[in-house]
C-alpha cells in the first residue's frame, strides 16, 4: 500500500493528516511510557487501571458534550486549542518524571486532563473530514483514507514508543510526544479558513460582541440535545451503539493486559509492547487494503461478523502463544479485524448524517460505543490479579465470539449495510425523517417564503 497522502482529497486534507499522524505517532510514545512507568514503581494491574479508568470515563463522558461545538464554531479551531492543550500538560507530564515525583493523584489528574483535551479532539475528528476534502463525492475515499492513515501512524507510533523508552527512558518518551503535538497545531494552521466551515442548524449564532454567555450555552445544550435526539430516533444508530458497547465492554481488559504480559508475564523490554502496539498497526492497514476487496465479495454485515470474531480469536489466543512471534501474530489478528468492522459502519453511517448534525451525532454515537470501556478497564486489573491474566483474556475472546450475532439484532442493521454508498447517503432522511426536525423546520419554511 502506498502510505502517501492523496492528491484528490485536496491539499487541506493533505495538511490536517500529515500533522495528525505524527501526533499519533506521539501519543503511541506516550502511552507505552506511562505503563512502564506505573509497572516500574508499582509492578500492579490495579495501578494502570486506576490511571486508565478515570481518564477513560472523563473522555467518554464528554464526547458527546462537546460534539455540540463542532457544529457551532469553526471545527480548525477546536483541534488547535485541542492538541495545544494535550502539548502543555505531557510537558508537565515529563517535568513530573524527571523530577522523580510518582504520585498517583497527581499522575491521574493530569490524565484525566489529557482525556479533557483527547474528547475535544475527537468530537470533530470525524465531523472535519467533509470540510477538508475538495469534493463530498469523496467522503467514502476519505474515510477509508483516514483509517489506514491512523493505523499506519499506529505501526509507526507502536514500535517507536518501544525503541524511545528503551533507549532514551520514559521522559524522552513525553518529550517527544510533546514536540509532535506542537507539529501538529503548526500542520492544522496552514489548513485554509475557508475549508473550515461553522455550520449552524435551526439557530444562527450572531458574530457580534453583544452574544452573551447565557446564549451559548443555550445554544450548546440545544445542540447537545438534538445530537442524542436524532440518535434516539433512528433505531439503527441507537442498536449499533449498544451493540458496540457491550463488545467493547468485552474486549475492554486488553489495555490492561498488555503491559502486563510483556513486563510481568513475559518479562520482555518496552520495545515488545511497543512491537504489540505496532502489529496491531500491520493488521489494521492490512484490513484497510482488504476491505474494499472483501465487500466486493461478501456483503458488509458478513464482512463485520467475521471481523467481530476474528477479534474475539485474536484476544482469547494472546496468553496462551508460547514464543514472542506468536503474540504479534494475534495482534495482527487483532487489528485487522478491528477495520474490517469498523470502515463500513463508520463510512455509512458518516454519509448517513447531514452535515450539520455531523459533529454532535458522530461524537453521542462515539459515546455509546465507548460508555462501557471505562467500568471494564476500571475492573479488569482486579480481574487479572484475582483469576490470571490468562483466564482473564480467554472469557474476554468467548465472549466475544459469542456476541458476535447480534448485530442481526439491530433494526435494518442488514438492509442498510448491503445498501450502495450512494443509497445510504439518503436513507435516514427517507426513513428517519421526524430525527432531523430542525431541518425538516428549515425546508419547510423557506418552502412556504418561496
Amino acid at each position: 500500500m502506498r502510505m502517501k497522502l492523496n492528491s484528490e482529497l485536496g491539499k487541506n486534507f493533505n495538511i490536517f493528516y500529515f500533522g495528525q499522524i505524527i501526533s499519533i505517532i506521539g501519543d503511541n510514545c506516550s502511552s507505552v511510557a506511562l505503563m512502564w512507568w506505573i509497572l516500574d514503581k508499582t509492578g500492579s494491574a490495579a495501578q494502570i487501571s486506576s490511571v486508565l479508568a478515570p481518564s477513560l470515563f472523563i473522555r467518554v463522558f464528554l464526547l458527546p458534550l462537546c460534539g455540540p461545538l463542532g457544529d457551532i464554531f469553526s471545527r480548525k479551531w477546536i483541534v488547535i486549542y485541542a492538541d495545544c492543550w494535550r502539548a502543555i500538560l505531557t510537558l508537565i507530564l515529563a517535568v513530573v518524571f524527571f523530577l522523580d515525583y510518582y504520585y498517583l493523584p497527581l499522575i491521574i489528574t493530569i490524565s484525566i486532563l489529557l482525556a479533557i483535551g483527547q474528547a475535544l479532539f475527537n468530537s470533530v475528528s470525524v465531523s472535519i473530514i467533509p470540510n477538508i476534502i475538495s469534493d463530498e463525492s469523496k467522503i467514502p475515499k476519505a474515510m477509508e483514507l483516514t483509517q489506514s492513515l491512523t493505523t499506519f501512524a499506529t505501526v509507526i507510533g507502536g514500535i517507536s514508543g518501544g525503541l524511545i523508552v528503551t533507549f532514551l527512558g520514559i521522559g524522552g518518551a513525553f518529550i517527544v510526544d510533546t514536540i509532535s503535538f506542537i507539529v501538529a497545531v503548526l500542520a492544522t494552521l496552514k489548513i485554509s479558513e475557508k475549508a473550515i466551515t461553522t455550520v449552524t442548524s435551526q439557530f444562527t449564532l450572531p458574530s457580534s460582541l453583544t452574544i452573551t454567555i447565557t446564549t451559548m450555552i443555550k445554544k450548546w445544550f440545544s445542540e447537545f440535545a438534538e445530537g442524542i435526539y436524532v440518535i434516539r430516533k433512528i433505531p439503527l444508530e441507537l442498536g449499533i451503539g449498544i451493540v458496540a458497547a457491550v463488545l467493547n465492554l468485552v474486549t475492554s481488559p486488553l489495555s490492561v493486559a498488555l503491559p502486563v504480559l510483556v513486563k510481568e508475564a513475559r518479562n520482555m523490554p518496552p520495545w515488545f509492547l511497543g512491537a504489540l502496539e505496532t502489529s496491531v498497526g500491520i493488521g489494521g492497514v492490512v484490513g484497510a487494503i482488504m476491505v474494499g476487496k472483501i465487500l466486493k465479495r461478501v456483503h458488509a454485515d458478513i464482512a463485520i461478523l467475521l471481523g467481530i470474531i476474528v477479534i474475539g480469536f485474536g484476544v482469547l489466543m494472546l496468553p496462551y502463544t508460547p514464543n514472542i512471534l506468536l503474540p504479534l501474530v494475534m495482534m495482527f489478528f487483532i487489528g485487522m479485524g478491528a477495520m474490517i468492522t469498523n470502515v463500513p459502519i463508520l463510512t455509512k453511517s458518516t454519509m448517513a448524517i447531514p452535515d450539520q448534525y455531523r459533529s454532535r451525532v458522530s461524537s453521542c454515537a462515539s459515546f455509546m460505543y465507548q460508555m462501557a470501556n471505562p467500568i471494564g478497564v476500571g475492573v479488569s486489573g482486579n480481574l487479572i490479579s484475582l483469576f490470571s491474566l490468562s483466564t482473564t483474556l480467554l472469557f474476554s475472546g468467548v465472549l466475544m465470539i459469542v456476541l458476535a450475532p447480534l448485530i442481526y439484532v439491530i433494526p435494518n442493521f442488514k438492509k442498510f449495510m448491503r445498501m450502495s454508498n450512494e443509497s445510504a447517503s439518503t436513507f435516514y432522511l427517507e426513513n428517519y425523517p421526524e430525527a432531523f426536525r430542525n431541518q425538516n423546520q428549515n425546508q419547510n419554511q423557506n418552502q412556504n417564503q418561496i
